[in-house]
């Protein structure tokens, strides 16, 4: 039984877990064609069943269009997961890194004069 079941949660799970390396490549656009087929496949179920059941308007363009647009919305963060940087605290030495970065932004903050900057009253 964990054979039978297991392809496919493995499957799953490839198809869920973001690719650390930055940019792409073959993993990241293998994952995004298949997610977008499975998008096409979800949205002409959607629109083939509400046509069946004689929804007004479902044989239009703007019917299919707003199906599609309502079925893209939580699509949309499933499509996104490649390609969002990882959060700053999952990143190595991000409390150093923004300690040095205030730092050298500090003594950026007036480049070029000498002493302090100007007093504003």
């Amino acid at each position: 039984m964990d054979k039978i079941l297991g392809a496919p949660l493995a499957f799953w799970n490839w198809l869920n877990t973001k690719d650390p390396r930055p940019g792409l490549n073959k993993d990241k656009i293998i994952r995004l064609l298949v997610k977008a087929f499975m998008f096409a496949m979800v949205i002409n179920l959607v629109v083939v069943g509400l046509a069946a059941l004689k929804v007004p308007y479902m044989n239009t363009f703007w019917g299919q269009t707003l199906v599609m647009l309502l079925v893209y919305i939580p699509f949309l963060r499933w499509f996104m997961l490649d390609m969002t940087p990882a959060p700053a605290a999952a990143r190595k030495g991000s409390a150093t890194d923004s300690k040095k970065f205030k730092k050298v932004d500090k003594k950026r903050k007036f480049a070029g004069v000498k002493g302090k900057g100007p007093r504003l009253r």
